[in-house]
């Protein structure tokens, strides 16, 4: 199962962290790829099509900190 289609708009990077199963997502490595950057915005979506979507954010600025995976 996923988590949704969800919208975080005040996600601070560095602060905040993002967890996900490791059902969803392995790893860093498997978020980035499947991340894009739209505009202002950041989409990880998983594979059965729920996503997450982190306004204003770019992906420059996201590392494996900003993630848990468990």
């Amino acid at each position: 199962a996923g988590f949704g289609r969800d919208t975080i708009g005040d996600f601070e990077e560095g602060v905040d962290k993002l967890e996900f199963s490791t059902d969803i997502f392995a790893d860093f490595a498997a978020v980035q790829a499947l991340w894009t950057q739209n505009g202002a915005n950041a989409t990880i979506r998983a594979a059965d099509g729920t996503k997450v979507t982190l306004l204003n954010t770019n992906l420059a600025d996201l590392d494996a900190g900003d993630f848990i995976f468990v």
